[in-house]
């Protein structure tokens, strides 16, 4: 039990100091952070500012507006400035799997106009699954069975964190090769994520 516990206390000082470091990196990521065009479409500037009040007086909101405002990027600029400042991360919620990919298509802009963020995609566990059912058992799937020792004998949330884009995919990838659960890596490297893209039963 001694062994055990001066492994887990080791391991829970490791996990703190990485807790840090991605505290220092997202207020450093925040000052850098621009917008991602050069010239902002009628009423953006309005929204990214209404936003950016309501955040700083702590009050709710609620935005209606057009098609083509470009809502999406207005919307996750000021929300992960204003995050990433205090050092914390965003969860962009969608009501479908089919609506992610314009939150990550903002993302990846930004990324390209020098931001330094990671963006995760959480898919649904019955999506994920290798098995035809997801049953996480691990008399019944092999990617169940130890889990946890497999993880880490690879590796896989450092290897996780040199990527900038977390998706479905990469998970999968990950997952398949190390015969890990997708679902159940994608839940251990949501801490990594500056903005987690998921549906909002998440």
């Amino acid at each position: 039990y001694q062994n055990w516990l001066e492994r887990r206390l080791a391991e829970l000082v490791r996990e703190a100091r990485l807790a840090e470091k991605r505290v220092k990196r997202r207020i450093k990521a925040a000052e850098q952070l621009v917008f991602p065009f050069e010239k902002p479409r009628p009423g953006q500037v309005e929204l990214i500012a209404t936003i950016d009040e309501c955040m700083k007086t702590k009050r709710p909101l609620l935005i209606q507006a057009p098609t083509g405002l470009g809502k999406t990027i207005g919307v996750l600029y000021p929300t992960l400035k204003e995050a990433l400042q205090r050092g914390q991360r965003v969860v962009y919620l969608t009501p479908k799997n089919s609506q992610h990919s314009v939150a990550e298509e903002a993302i990846e802009r930004l990324q390209e106009s020098g931001a330094n963020i990671r963006s995760m995609t959480l898919t649904a566990k019955s999506k994920m699954c290798f098995k035809n059912e997801p049953i996480c058992n691990p008399d019944y799937c092999e990617f169940a069975k130890d889990h946890y020792t497999k993880m880490a004998a690879g590796g896989l949330i450092e290897r996780l964190s040199k990527k900038k884009n977390l998706t479905p995919r990469v998970f999968k990838n990950l997952a398949q090769e190390h015969e890990v659960c997708p679902f159940e890596l994608q839940i251990d490297a949501t801490p990594l994520a500056d903005a987690v893209i998921c549906d909002y039963n998440y």
